[in-house]
C-alpha cells in the first residue's frame, strides 16, 4: 500500500512482500527452519504456536488487503464541518483530488522558498 494502492492491482513480484506481510512471512520461513528435525528445537511446542499465530496473522492480513480492495468507496457527496457555534461549521470540506492538489502545490512552494533561502545565505 506504501506506493499508491499497487497491492490492489495483481502483484506479481518477488517471493517476499516489502511490508509486514513480508516481515511475517520471513519470520514464518526462520520458525519452520527451527522446528525442522536437524534441530534442537524441533518439535517445539511454543514456536509450532507461534508459527499458527503468524500464519492467522499473515491470513487475516492478506483478506484485509482483498477486503479493502472490493470494498473501496468513491467520495459521492460533499462533507461539511458539522460543529455547532463554531466559525467553521458548515464549511465543505475538499475532496481527495483537491487535497493531493493542494499538497502539491504546498510542496512547491515549501521547495521554492527553500531555495529562495538558499539564494540568499550564499
Amino acid at each position: 500500500m506504501g506506493d499508491g494502492g499497487s497491492d490492489c492491482e495483481g502483484h506479481q513480484g518477488p517471493g517476499y512482500r516489502a511490508d509486514n506481510i513480508g516481515d511475517a512471512t520471513r519470520l514464518m520461513d526462520v520458525v519452520r527452519g527451527a522446528i525442522g528435525v536437524n534441530q534442537a528445537t524441533a518439535g517445539s511446542a511454543e514456536l509450532l504456536g507461534m508459527l499458527q499465530e503468524l500464519s492467522r496473522f499473515q491470513q487475516e492480513s492478506l483478506r484485509s488487503v482483498a477486503d479493502l480492495c472490493e470494498s473501496r468507496l468513491t467520495e459521492q457527496a460533499s462533507r461539511k464541518v458539522n460543529l455547532s457555534g463554531h466559525i467553521y461549521s458548515g464549511f465543505e470540506l475538499p475532496d481527495q483530488k483537491q487535497l493531493r492538489a493542494i499538497v502539491i502545490q504546498q510542496n512547491a512552494a515549501a521547495r521554492d522558498i527553500q531555495s529562495t533561502i538558499k539564494g540568499f545565505q550564499q
